[in-house]
C-alpha cells in the first residue's frame, strides 16, 4: 500500500520523529536517525544521526549508494528509499538549537510496511492488558505497556531501563501477560527496538512457540479475539 508522502512526512518531521535508516537487504547495518526539518529549497529533508560516532554515513554520501528509511508512526510502520546528498556539522533548528544532521532526497512514494507474517491488533488505552518483562541480569520484572499483539509476537513500549537497553536483535527475554484474569507466559526473541522518547523505548519481539503452554495459548486466542471485536466495533463507528 503507497500513501502520500508529504501527508506522512510533513507530519513525522513536524514531531521529530525517530526511524531507523538502513542498506536494503542488509539487516545487520542500520542507525537511528531523528527528523529534524524539511529542506524544501533542495527537494529534502534533514535528519540528525543518533549513533554514527565514526562518520561511517559519509561513505554512502560519497558513493550516492540507495538507502532505506524506516519511520514508526501512527501505528504502522512508514518506510521508503532515499540517497545521503551531504553533511551539515551546524545545522539550525531554531535560534537556540544546533544540530549535526544530513540530509536525504525526498523520496517519490512512502508505503505502509508491515514485517509480521500475522495482523497486528492495537491494544487500546484503558484496556486490561497488564504485562511484564525479565530481561538480561535483571532480577526483578519490569512493567511494560502492551501496543498491539499478533499471532506471532507483540509490541511492547518499554522504559529506558539498562536491561532493556542491552537488549540485541535475536536476544530472548521472559514475559508475563495478564488480561481479565487470563495469564500468558513464554519467552520472546527480540525483533527490533527504537527510542520514542527520552524515557521511553519500544520493543517488538516474536513469540518462542515451544515455551507457551495451553494455558498461555487460550489466553492468547481470547485476547486476539476481544482485540478484533474491538477493531470491528471502530470501524462500524468511523463508517
Amino acid at each position: 500500500m503507497t500513501v502520500l508522502s508529504n501527508d506522512v512526512l510533513d507530519r513525522a518531521i513536524a514531531e521529530r520523529a525517530n526511524a531507523t535508516l538502513s542498506v536494503p537487504g542488509e539487516t545487520d547495518r542500520e542507525w537511528q536517525i531523528r527528523l529534524a526539518q524539511a529542506a524544501a529549497d533542495q527537494d529534502g529533508m534533514w535528519v540528525q544521526p543518533m549513533d554514527d560516532p565514526h562518520r561511517v554515513l559519509d561513505d554512502f554520501i560519497a558513493h550516492g549508494i540507495e538507502m532505506k528509511v524506516a519511520i514508526g508512526f501512527d501505528r504502522s510502520r512508514y518506510v521508503f528509499l532515499t540517497q545521503l546528498l551531504k553533511r551539515n556539522k551546524h545545522l539550525w533548528l531554531n535560534q537556540a538549537t544546533m544540530v549535526e544532521a544530513v540530509l536525504l532526497r525526498y523520496p517519490a512514494e512512502v508505503s505502509i510496511e508491515d514485517r509480521r507474517a500475522h495482523p497486528r491488533l492495537p491494544v487500546p488505552d484503558g484496556s486490561n492488558v497488564a504485562a511484564q518483562i525479565v530481561c538480561g541480569s535483571a532480577l526483578l520484572p519490569i512493567s511494560v505497556k502492551v501496543w498491539d499483539v499478533s499471532e506471532g509476537g507483540l509490541a511492547l513500549l518499554c522504559p529506558r531501563d539498562t536491561n532493556v537497553l542491552a537488549l540485541k536483535r535475536g536476544d530472548r527475554f521472559a514475559f508475563t501477560l495478564t488480561e481479565h484474569g487470563r495469564k500468558m507466559a513464554g519467552s520472546a526473541q527480540m525483533c527490533f527496538s527504537r527510542p520514542l522518547s527520552a524515557k521511553i523505548l519500544k520493543i517488538g519481539a516474536q513469540f518462542v512457540p515451544e515455551t507457551l503452554d495451553a494455558t498461555s495459548q487460550e489466553t492468547l486466542a481470547h485476547l486476539l479475539g476481544e482485540l478484533t471485536r474491538i477493531e470491528r466495533l471502530r470501524g462500524r463507528g468511523r463508517r
